[in-house]
């Protein structure tokens, strides 16, 4: 688990967590969901939450697409849909694809 940066806010030792991350990570425990996957996501959630991209480089892209289905979508459930669309896609790829990158082929002609 990354430790919290001198710019962001702890308590007790911990990162401090808005409500929308203490509600996910009781959740978590509540449910005794301990995947590799979701302990790693909780940690970008976090990040994004409380604007310490410091914790996971993911964070600002999480970050940026929140914002932007906040302006694509006047309705609550029609932004709650997308969302849920964004997070399945970022839960998989926690659980699949973090090893996976983008590099052009060295073989391949530019």
């Amino acid at each position: 688990m990354p430790s919290p940066s001198r710019n962001c806010p702890t308590w007790s030792g911990r990162p401090a967590l808005p409500p929308s991350s203490m509600f996910a990570c009781l959740m978590l425990e509540e449910f005794d969901l301990r995947t590799e996957a979701l302990q790693r996501l909780a940690v970008i959630v976090r990040a994004a939450d409380t604007a310490c991209p410091d914790l996971a480089p993911q964070a600002a892209g999480l970050l940026a697409a929140s914002l932007g289905l906040s302006r694509m979508h006047r309705n609550d459930l029609a932004q709650l849909d997308a969302g849920m669309h964004l997070y399945d896609a970022f839960h998989r790829w926690c659980r699949d694809a973090v090893e996976e990158g983008h590099d052009w082929p060295a073989a391949c002609p530019a």
